[in-house]
């Protein structure tokens, strides 16, 4: 089985892709951590804007069976939490588009923001009648 990024690694790959000190990507990293956990329990729903959402979903009580006897047992309800990827980043991993450097920013592209040298959201040019157009200009 594949392993991913330890915390440890990933604390790096921040703190160098992001020009900073271990310790604030570290604190970066715990406090989305306790963000994502709180506002998930109390909100039922946190997004992480680029990557997907945390969300909080109920499952009802139902019946099951003893795998080992086959008899019916009674399954109680409870509280699950799920983590639902975004369509551009599904999209991208899947390999159906090619990935777009700046058209959404994810986590590492927030924290971008904040330094002040995020270029911001680029003008959607959508098509009509064959040609490119943003709004009343058609170029």
């Amino acid at each position: 089985m594949a392993s991913g990024m330890t915390k440890t690694q990933l604390v790096r790959h921040l703190a160098a892709k992001l020009e900073m000190n271990h310790k604030t990507a570290q604190s970066f990293l715990e406090t989305l951590a306790e963000t994502a956990v709180k506002e998930t329990k109390n909100k039922g729903v946190f997004v992480i804007p680029g990557l997907g959402r945390l969300v909080k979903s109920n499952r009802k009580a139902r019946m099951g069976r003893n795998p080992a006897s086959g008899e019916p047992i009674k399954i109680a309800a409870k509280t699950v939490v799920k983590f639902k990827i975004g369509k551009p980043v599904k999209e991208n991993i899947s390999g159906k588009t090619a990935p777009k450097k700046g058209n959404y920013p994810g986590a590492l592209g927030l924290l971008k923001l904040r330094k002040g040298n995020y270029p911001g959201p680029a003008i959607a040019a959508k098509r009509t009648s064959g040609r490119l157009s943003r709004g009343d200009e058609t170029f």
